[in-house]
């Protein structure tokens, strides 16, 4: 008798177990049986679908709860429905519906799991789904949609303000050299004609009038050159980089013969990369470096290549006149300057190139500098090293 009346309790227990999970979970449960009548209709269901329910499952029933399609609009077909699958001997997985009605009139989506129901003979008895809330998580998707649609529309218009800038630039630099040069042309003529009919000071201020035409025109030069680099097709190949910083030197000694420079380099300093452009970046970053210790006693300038989270680094150094990190920020915008036009000449835009190509080739530049020091600039290619 004690062993019945323990089986009952025991029995008891587990019902109450159940009816208590069922009661407390957050996901909407419901069962029916073989006829379609409801076994099972938890809290969270009837969260869902209100309490004036029909009494079984029908074929009204998506007409009576507000069972739609995820577009809103249109009423789910009852054959469609996970219950229905389900009492044909159908499983469903994850499939997504959107409710309104009475009980949820601001509507809500849900995710909708559902499974024939089977005696131990393995006969259908029955169908059972499980309705899971999605409306936060699917709100959150479309905010993200409509973050990312505004992101590219802002991307699509960024993209074509810097073309049209970029047009701009190389228009307004190409009409500007006509006239600049005619300037310094006449210039050139007073000079050479009417020399012995100026005084002191009418020589100086056409010589200072030459000599700002001449900025002026490498500022042009240059900003021709940021334009081009930005409309040049990229194309990659093999490159020796310490062949070419070799040459670059060369030419920079043959330039100012009375530098001594020491220049380190490895032997051989194979990549992938545009040659043309690459050619062009190492001109400007060996060029800055050779003008910045100008200044130095025992000047040194390095290429070379280290290894960082598996990225080859390529840098060039110098123990030049560095500059201030806080300022670091803007070097490779252009006309950024970070010393005088008295201290070392130069345009300002040959960082901004070099910058434009790295970008070019899906590679990124960043400098680190100590003020008096000298400075180093890193920057990493999308070919990488060349075997």
């Amino acid at each position: 008798m004690g062993d019945a009346r323990f089986g009952l309790d025991a029995a008891l227990s587990r019902a109450d177990l159940l009816e208590s999970i069922l009661d407390n979970t957050g996901e909407g449960l419901v069962a029916v049986d073989a006829a379609g009548r409801f076994t099972v209709f938890n809290p969270a269901a009837r969260t869902i679908f209100g309490e004036g329910r029909l009494p079984e499952y029908s074929k009204n029933w998506p007409q009576n709860s507000g069972v739609y399609y995820p577009d809103q609009r249109t009423l789910v077909k009852f054959e469609d429905l996970p219950m229905a699958r389900a009492l044909r001997g159908e499983s469903t997985d994850g499939a997504e519906f959107f409710i309104k009605n009475a009980a949820q009139p601001q509507g809500l989506s849900v995710s909708v799991t559902g499974r024939p129901l089977l005696d131990g003979a393995g006969r259908r008895i029955g169908g059972v789904v499980v309705l899971t809330d999605i409306t936060k998580i699917k709100r959150a998707q479309e905010r993200i949609e409509a973050l990312n649609l505004e992101l590219r529309r802002r991307s699509a218009d960024l993209a074509q303000t810097n073309k049209d800038l970029e047009a701009f630039s190389y228009s307004v630099a190409h009409d500007l050299r006509a006239p600049l040069r005619a300037v310094v042309e006449f210039d050139k003529h007073l000079i050479k004609a009417y020399c012995d009919r100026l005084d002191e000071q009418g020589k100086d201020y056409l010589n200072r009038m030459l000599s700002g035409c001449r900025r002026m025109e490498q500022v042009i030069d240059d900003l021709l050159v940021l334009a081009n680099v930005a409309r040049k097709e990229v194309r990659a190949g093999r490159i020796d980089l310490s062949a070419v910083a070799a040459s670059v030197i060369k030419r920079l000694r043959e330039a100012d013969p009375g530098r001594k420079v020491e220049f380190l380099s490895p032997p051989r300093l194979p990549v992938v990369a545009d040659p043309g452009l690459l050619r062009m970046a190492l001109e400007n970053l060996i060029g800055n470096a050779w003008k910045f210790t100008g200044r130095t006693e025992n000047a040194r300038i390095e290429l070379g290549v280290e290894l960082r989270a598996n990225e080859a680094v390529y840098f060039v150094k110098d123990n030049g006149a560095g500059f201030d990190m806080r300022r670091a920020d803007k070097m490779f915008d252009a006309f950024q300057r970070l010393h005088s036009q008295a201290e070392f000449p130069g345009t300002g835009i040959g960082l901004a190139i070099v910058r434009r190509i790295m970008d070019r080739q899906g590679g990124r530049i960043w400098a680190e500098a100590t003020e008096g020091k000298g400075a180093a600039f890193y920057f990493t290619l999308g070919g990488g090293l060349a075997s």
